[in-house]
């Protein structure tokens, strides 16, 4: 005699159930990114109210033709104030805290060809004498801190 097996129906709630988690955190995830992502723009917004500054930075570059003079033009960056809180960012730098005495520190200076290298140096230059200048003002004597350079490059310049 021939048993014939009763077809089972597949149960698919827990593939769904899992399918909606997974919707559920993804949505949670963007939702607290976006939210952080609009109160660091809205703390650059209140940024920008305050003083901007202009400069403009002058860097010789000595070639066989003589020294000639290189002129970069940073544009208006506002300057952070001492109380803000980490990380601080700005058009050229951010500096991020990572304990007491060690920060991260990126610079922002932009290459677009190699013919423009030396431009990127003057501009490597400049933004690290502001971030330390920062730091400078925000505590006082800098040389027992711990800094990382982003670019590395920046470290020696």
């Amino acid at each position: 005699m021939v048993r014939y097996q009763a077809k089972q129906k597949k149960n698919y709630l827990p593939a769904v159930l899992i399918s909606c988690l997974v919707l559920l955190v993804g949505g949670c995830s963007y939702a607290l990114y976006h939210n952080n992502a609009t109160k660091k723009q809205s703390q650059s917004i209140g940024n920008s109210t305050q003083k901007d500054t202009t400069k403009k930075t002058t860097s010789l570059d000595q070639n066989s033709t003589g020294n000639t003079g290189t002129s970069v033009d940073t544009g208006t960056t506002p300057t952070p104030s001492v109380g803000d809180p980490y990380p601080i960012v700005n058009a050229h730098y951010k500096i991020s805290q990572l304990n007491a005495s060690t920060y991260d520190i990126t610079l922002y200076a932009i290459s677009n060809s190699p013919s423009q290298y030396n431009e990127y140096i003057a501009q490597l230059k400049q933004y690290k004498q502001e971030a330390l200048a920062y730091l400078t003002n925000r505590y006082g004597d800098i040389s027992k801190f711990a800094i990382n350079w982003d670019p590395p490059n920046a470290k020696t310049l």
